[in-house]
This record gives structure tokens, sequence and C-alpha cells, in this order.
């Protein structure tokens, strides 16, 4: 039922270089990490992974993680879908890392955080990622958060992610409910009623690093 593809139970492994495709936890409404589930103490580090078209029943597109700090490095997670919360991951109560990861094309159907939700009593930190048109069906397209302490974010992107609210210029498409402790990260919509140092929410157009021409077919 939980857990797709593998099962850690009190145990912590090392992945490298795993790719994880269209994997399946549980029918709707149960099933939980369309990939990994993480129970029980577990603190697995997951780096340089993919994660593609991964689906849960309920929560964790591809990874589950319950009171289980784990490190999530380097990896990509693209078109995962959760038919409850957390399209991509579903962080419960665990003090994990989560850094240099790209989410995009995410979907948490009927709730909320379309590529991240966070919640539990632990301050789990999100530091380099990019979060991007990701989606929710009910609310925070990007990142949703129900934790009793403040999740640290900094260094992050997160724009283009959508909700039934809209899709554009809204930080709460982006970042939905609870409190964050965010700084120096790219929020679309940014009002500044998060807090934080160093946050800006100015379009990131990217500049070509040798100045060539980008149009298709040249170089």
């Amino acid at each position: 039922n939980d857990a797709g593809a593998m099962y850690f139970y009190n145990a912590g492994s090392l992945l490298d270089g795993c790719r994880f495709e269209g994997n399946t936890a549980g029918l709707v409404p149960s099933g939980l990490g369309g990939a990994i589930g993480a129970v029980v103490g577990s603190n697995p580090t997951i780096r340089r992974c993919t994660f593609i078209g991964n689906e849960a029943g309920s929560s964790g597109g591809a990874v589950w993680l319950d009171s289980s700090p784990a490190i999530l490095a380097s990896s990509y997670f693209l078109g995962n879908f959760s038919d409850w919360s957390g399209g991509a991951i579903e962080n419960t109560t665990s003090d994990s890392l989560i850094a240099g990861c790209v989410f995009s094309g995410n979907t948490a159907t009927n709730s909320h955080g379309g590529a991240i939700t966070i919640s539990g009593a632990q301050s789990p930190t999100l530091a380099n990622n990019s979060l991007s048109g990701n989606h929710a069906g009910f609310a925070g397209g990007g990142l949703a958060l129900d934790a009793a302490n403040p999740p640290t974010v900094s260094n992050c992107l997160l724009w283009g992610n959508t909700d039934p609210n809209g899709s554009t210029q809204s930080q709460q498409l982006q970042i939905f409910g609870g409190s964050i402790d965010i700084n120096y990260s790219s929020v679309e919509g940014w009002t500044g009623s998060l807090g934080g140092v160093g946050n800006d929410g100015s379009d990131p157009i990217f500049a070509d690093a040798d100045g060539g021409d980008d149009t298709p077919g040249t170089e």
C-alpha cells in the first residue's frame, strides 16, 4: 500500500545516482510515497537521483518521510503525482535536509503542496532548490506548510507554481500556510509579509553566460 519501490523502516542507506520512474503506492484515498517511504526514525541519504512520473494514492507522490530525517540532495523530481498533498515530497515530523534539487511539473490533485508539503513538529531545511511549474488542487502550488516549527528556506527559487486561485504574481501560490524562516530566495509575487532578508520578487531572468545567441539552430 505504501512506498511503491522502496520502504525504509528504522533504517538508513545511501542511494546514489538511482532512477525511480512510474512507481505507484496505493489506490485513492490511501497510499503514501509513490517511490520511497521512510518511517520510524529512518535516515536515508538520497543524492543524484531522478524521480519521474511516480504516483501516490494519498500523499508524497515520489517520497514520503514520517519521523525520518532524510537527506535529499542534487536530485530531480519531475512529473510526480499525489491525489492529496505533497506532489513530490510529503515531509512529516522529519528534520530533513533538501538541497540542490529541482522540482518541476509535480501535482497534488486535491489538496496542497504541489511540490512539497511540510507538517509536524520538526524543522526541515531547504537550500538551493528550484520549485517551478508545480500545481496544487487546493492551495500552495509550490510549498505548503502545516508545521509547529518553521522550516528554514534559503537560496531557493519558487516561480510559476499554480493552484485554483491563479497562476502568477501571488506569494500564496508559491508558499501557502504556516510560518517560515526564508532568506535570500526568489519568490514570485513576493510581498515581504513572510519576513526574512535578501528575498526578492523580481523576475529571475537568466542571461546567456557567454553572451551568445540563444536562437534555436544557432551557435
